[in-house]
């Protein structure tokens, strides 16, 4: 395809993401058509206005004028980061850039073990894996979460498998990630980096959605190694007894440990339990 032909073809596909053509047209101070020329592959601007849509669109003069099949997926995504930026959900956008902007954690890559107490037994707890690694300057992670006892091998145990991002602020990590699997729950864990006693484990609390609704958990997450078998580590996720030998005793005494200002679990208020209180209430109405 002639580059002309290349030009017109990504130039529709971009300006499908931008809105009215008329309106392009006004913002980049160009004959309308004229545009319908590029448009239709015609002719080829001049290299004065074909940078000047070039960054009007936020993309590169060469990919404009590239094999389209092999450039729309790139195009596409500058097309809508240029959108987030300039459209009604520039605030967002901004927003999320904010939060986003550090990119670089002190966090180790590798596989790491993470423990919460279950609700559904106080004597026991679950174990899931995280697999934290790096690309392009982020700190990305994954997280397996499994209810099954120990020596059971059906993956229909497996009920999240979560993928997200780590950040850091202020010597505090924060892992935000979404479930791939079930109803896609958001989830969100901060650390403390280092426990005082401790060069390999973290303590912190995690936000999670549970079935009845949101839930807070006290979690803790122990370093088991820079590169170990991923399935042999997949295959430790399940729900242990707490006196098990396979829990380190301060892991243990981490995700019990209550005092005034944090519960293993905080559960939300329950309608259907307190339903006398509003019957009780609504009678002095």
């Amino acid at each position: 395809m002639v580059p002309s032909k290349n030009l017109g073809a990504n130039l529709k596909f971009l300006c499908q993401q931008r809105g009215s053509i008329s309106g392009i047209c006004r913002a980049l101070d160009l004959n309308r058509q004229q545009f319908n020329k590029y448009l239709s592959g015609q002719t080829l601007p001049n290299p004065a206005t074909l940078r000047k849509i070039c960054a009007f669109f936020g993309v590169t003069e060469e990919s404009l004028l590239q094999n389209p099949a092999a450039v729309r997926a790139s195009l596409g995504d500058h097309a809508a980061i240029a959108k987030a930026r300039s459209g009604d959900s520039a605030p967002i956008f901004r927003l999320l850039e904010d939060i986003m902007s550090t990119k670089e954690t002190s966090l180790r890559p590798g596989y790491y073990f993470a423990y919460y107490p279950w609700t559904r037994d106080p004597d026991k707890a679950i174990r899931s894996l995280v697999l934290v690694g790096r690309k392009d300057g982020y700190t990305l992670f994954r997280r397996y979460t499994s209810l099954r006892e120990p020596g059971a091998t059906s993956k229909y145990f497996h009920i999240g498998r979560y993928r997200g991002m780590v950040i850091e602020e202020q010597s505090t990590l924060f892992f935000l990630a979404r479930n791939r699997t079930g109803f896609r729950d958001i989830s969100l864990m901060s650390f403390q980096k280092i426990m005082p006693n401790s060069n390999s484990l973290m303590v912190g609390v995690a936000l999670v959605m549970a079935p009845w609704g949101p839930m807070s958990s006290r979690v803790t997450m122990e370093f088991a190694g820079a590169s170990l078998a991923f399935r042999e580590a997949l295959s430790r996720c399940c729900i242990l007894e707490l006196d098990s030998k396979e829990i380190d005793p301060i892991v243990r005494a981490s995700i019990l440990s209550r005092n005034e200002l944090a519960t293993p679990q905080l559960m939300p208020f329950s309608l259907l339990q307190n339903w006398s209180m509003f019957n009780d209430t609504a009678s002095h109405f």
